[in-house]
């Protein structure tokens, strides 16, 4: 059952460019804020054309490195 005193959550479609913000329809973003937890990146971002903020949640699946010195 779900409760109706829920907020509805708004989904962010990807593109090739980047991802979609759902108002304005626009993919230009900046980065407001950035949290690094292990295998994860969340970051809030911004829309540069209406000023909506989404925060994304990023998986770390592989990290490529050099050799140690």
């Amino acid at each position: 059952m779900s409760n109706a005193s829920e907020t509805p959550q708004t989904v962010v479609t990807p593109v090739r460019g980047g991802i979609v913000c759902p108002r304005c329809k626009g993919n230009d973003w900046g980065t407001a804020k950035v949290r690094k937890h292990p295998g994860r990146v969340m970051r809030v971002r911004t829309c540069r054309g209406c000023f909506l903020r989404v925060r994304t949640r990023e998986t770390i699946e592989a990290v490529i490195s050099g050799p140690d010195r």
